[in-house]
């Protein structure tokens, strides 16, 4: 009996890494991938994931913007920012408040990335 799989949601608006990110992490997770905030807030109004990544520079929503208004809508979803940037201030206070549970580094590294959404919602 093979046991189910945890559904991830990966908002970035390059489309490269969007890319990445499923081949990288397919044959473990259920990964929907998608390159628009507002959109994936429709998304998550009526479907349900375990883990949410999110890329801390897109236009128009900032990740800690998306991820606060996605925990708003599912608030036991692990969610994870994704940031190329290395101190941010607003980074820290979204992690303090729980907007955002996990920080990774870009480039991030496959084995640290996966023992992350190993652990979440473990």
């Amino acid at each position: 009996m093979s046991k189910e799989k945890k559904r991830i949601l990966y908002v970035d608006d390059e489309h490269v890494n969007l890319q990445l990110f499923r081949l990288t992490f397919q044959s473990e997770f259920d990964i929907t991938t998608i390159d628009n905030p507002p959109e994936a807030l429709r998304l998550l109004s009526s479907n349900t994931y375990s883990i949410i990544v999110s890329d801390m520079k897109m236009p128009g929503m900032s990740g800690i913007e998306f991820l606060t208004e996605a925990g708003k809508l599912q608030p036991q979803t692990y969610r994870i920012l994704v940031t190329g940037l290395l101190e941010d201030d607003s980074i820290e206070t979204a992690r303090e408040s729980g907007v955002i549970h996990t920080m990774i580094h870009k480039p991030w590294i496959k084995a640290d990335l996966m023992a992350v959404l190993r652990q979440a919602n473990a």
